[in-house]
């Protein structure tokens, strides 16, 4: 199993309930469980399509996940190196990833793909049909909507008074 280690449920299950809160509308109960397999349903394929993108990418997933995630906290904490908030990253990281999904479906997908998968802007702007300078801007936007979201959630990064 080449994805073990490579795949975090909490990403998985966000990217999920996004796609489930979409589809909604079309969702048709049958009985008490329809609900349930219906979910579990857009989660296996969640589950398959990011065990599909690893394995297409054959890179080690552990180092790209840490590093992505590391590499997208930096731009949107540029500057802020203090001590006490290297301690507190895995909460930043989590707060990051909830500013992430907030953000509009193709600012997401570009910051995505761009920080977190490390595709370079070309190739992005290629599959979106926009210039590589449009699509630079869009990140740029989208990485400071993460930044004004993050001073929101500094209940996250502050040390307690």
């Amino acid at each position: 199993m080449d994805w073990q280690g490579k795949i975090e449920a909490e990403d998985l299950l966000q990217e999920a309930y996004i796609d489930i809160l979409r589809q909604i509308h079309g969702f048709e109960a049958r009985d008490g469980e329809s609900f349930y397999r219906w979910a579990a349903r857009i989660i296996d394929h969640k589950f398959i399509d990011q065990v599909r993108r690893f394995r297409r990418a054959k890179r080690d997933a552990r180092r790209e996940i840490a590093g992505s995630r590391q590499s997208l906290l930096d731009h949107v904490m540029a500057g802020d190196r203090r001590p006490s908030q290297t301690l507190r990253r895995q909460d930043a990281e989590g707060a990051l990833m909830s500013c992430l999904a907030r953000l509009p479906e193709e600012s997401r997908a570009i910051v995505t793909r761009r920080f977190l998968e490390q595709e370079e802007f070309a190739s992005i702007a290629a599959d979106l049909g926009k210039s590589e300078d449009a699509v630079r801007r869009a990140c740029s936007r989208a990485v400071d909507r993460l930044r004004d979201c993050m001073g929101r959630a500094s209940r996250y990064l502050s040390a307690a008074p």
